[in-house]
């Protein structure tokens, strides 16, 4: 039996996500490795078995009520009935048959390794819970702040711990390599996001202009409250509401909030009670970060873009770009202090760092941790 790679939910979106992707599961696939895809979309058909997630591999399987399951799969249930809006008796039903459905797979293929896209959902989340039961190597996986890169890391994403640890106490030597991501940041603002013209709201004049740019919600585990990764990331507001109101009570200032444009959870009636607040839904991410005086993030991968343009910023969350000592932590005050020129510089190193040692790109004749990757998987395949 050959032995095989799992991954789960990758997106398969942008050209480099397809070169990134064809790239690994071919040379995989030509050394004798099974690669396994399990998601809603295929990915390099010629070398991946691909499972469709709703069609192939959701198919509900009998779960008897004197079965046991995980405990941790409760928490997910509750996560997945949040986000489908389903009882949850249907979120248990759901996520004890896709464990039954994965652990069958495990059992029956020889899986040395896997690649979970998130740690959100469900079928991510349980493939990493069994790879490390089966003491399996696994890898969350996320596109990265920087364009053309992906975040690839053992230790999961979003985690400041991790980089932490792997960063050199001084990163001055990668400011050539630095230098070209910020300005690819700044000339390709959208990065994989689509770019949208819409007709932008004006900030009002002789206030501070603060641009707050969200992710979405749910599936960045701000809520629900009761999964585990929420109160991992976002330990500082509970709620998007709590941060609101903590933000309400500033003087002098004029707020404009961009929702994700895949998320609902906020509205305008959430907003109806704040006077220096606003909600934009669909709208030009450049011209908000360009007229913004303040940048207020959380985990967002904008703030990276928003440090390329040299705006002041405020971090609700451990987001990674504090690590050089860029922005500053969001205290219920915001002050308008511009940013030296050190935290500057500091800044271009760091992305020249975490574009040659830690995120993941195609080799490009400095950064070869695709290959690297790649031997840490054929290594384990000839164990």
């Amino acid at each position: 039996m050959k032995k095989s790679v799992l991954l789960t939910n990758i997106p398969y979106k942008t050209e480099f996500e397809h070169k990134f992707w064809d790239y690994l599961t071919t040379i995989l696939d030509t050394k004798g490795i099974l690669v396994i895809h399990i998601g809603r979309k295929s990915i390099n058909p010629n070398h991946v078995l691909n499972y469709d997630l709703d069609k192939d591999f959701c198919i509900s399987s009998f779960v008897d009520d004197n079965e046991t399951f995980p405990k941790y799969l409760s928490e997910v249930a509750i996560r997945y009935c949040y986000k489908e809006n389903c009882s949850l008796l249907q979120g248990k039903q759901y996520v004890n048959s896709l464990y039954k459905n994965l652990s069958k797979l495990f059992e029956e293929r020889e899986v040395i390794a896997s690649l979970y896209w998130g740690n959100t959902e469900p079928i991510s989340i349980i493939a990493h819970e069994i790879s490390n039961a089966y003491q399996i190597l696994n890898f969350e996986v996320e596109r990265s702040p920087i364009n053309d890169h992906l975040w690839i890391d053992p230790e999961g994403i979003f985690n400041d711990k991790s980089i932490r640890k792997k960063i050199p106490p001084k990163i001055d030597d990668y400011y050539d390599a630095g230098y070209q991501v910020v300005e690819n940041l700044k000339s390709n603002i959208y990065g994989f996001r689509k770019k949208r013209y819409k007709k932008n709201e004006k900030y009002i004049k002789n206030k501070l202009k603060v641009f707050l740019p969200l992710d979405n919600v749910i599936e960045s585990a701000w809520l629900p409250r009761e999964y585990f990764l929420s109160r991992e990331r976002y330990k500082f507001y509970e709620s998007p509401l709590e941060l609101l109101d903590a933000i309400s009570n500033l003087k002098n200032i004029d707020v404009i909030v961009g929702s994700h444009p895949s998320c609902s959870y906020l509205n305008d009636k959430n907003f109806s009670k704040y006077k220096n607040i606003r909600l934009i839904t669909d709208y030009d991410l450049e011209y908000y970060i360009k007229k913004a005086d303040i940048v207020l993030c959380g985990h967002t991968k904008v703030a990276f873009v928003a440090a390329s343009f040299r705006k002041s910023m405020y971090l609700f969350t451990d987001n990674i770009i504090s690590l050089c000592g860029y922005g500053k932590k969001f205290k219920d005050h915001l002050i308008n202090e511009g940013v030296p020129s050190k935290g500057y510089r500091c800044f271009i190193n760091y992305c020249g760092w975490l574009s040659r040692e830690y995120f993941y790109t195609l080799p490009d004749g400095e950064n070869s941790r695709i290959e690297e990757l790649i031997n840490n998987i054929l290594e384990k395949a000839n164990e």
